[in-house]
């Protein structure tokens, strides 16, 4: 669910920016972010998968 919702402002924000609500710098800013996001929900989403494996 959470990778969903960062994929919806992904596209949002290439919207803003195709639109000129962004400048270029801030796009480039802003999708840093949602690239460092998905890093970390990628990140969370192993742990929770070992963790949820019973250990032998």
């Amino acid at each position: 669910m959470a990778y969903g919702s960062l994929m919806e402002v992904h596209t949002q924000i290439i919207l803003a920016a195709r639109r000129k609500y962004l400048s270029a710098d801030s796009e480039r800013e802003v999708l840093e972010l949602v690239a460092r996001t998905g890093q970390l929900i990628n990140a969370l989403k192993k742990s929770l998968k070992s963790k949820a494996q019973p250990t032998q």
